[in-house]
């Protein structure tokens, strides 16, 4: 009896948890979507509550993505929570900031 197993692919998760950024290398089966992976992910026991939690972003290596999307080898999927504070508004404070004290 042969065992059929489908080739595996290395990825990298990425996200955080308790102001700790977890970086996690897996294998997973060759044309695996995230949604598929995510699915994987929230049916672990000891599942982190960002895999379920609705509201964060996909991307991998920082370009955002769908859940429809394949993974492939060598990728890092990074579950990336909301914005605080737009970087625009930050660079109006710090032009306002810097404009008032005359460093413009």
């Amino acid at each position: 009896m042969t065992n059929t197993m489908l080739p595996q692919i290395e990825i990298e998760v990425c996200y955080q948890e308790f102001e700790v950024v977890v970086l996690r290398r897996m294998k997973i089966d060759v044309n695996t979507s995230i949604a598929a992976l995510i699915s994987r992910l929230t049916s672990a026991k000891d599942a982190p509550a960002v895999f379920s939690s609705i509201g964060f972003g996909l991307a991998v290596f920082g370009k955002k993505k769908d859940t429809s999307y394949i993974l492939c080898e060598g990728d890092r999927l990074e579950f990336c929570r909301p914005l605080k504070i737009h970087p625009m508004d930050i660079r109006r404070k710090r032009a306002r900031r810097e404009h008032k004290s005359g460093k413009m």
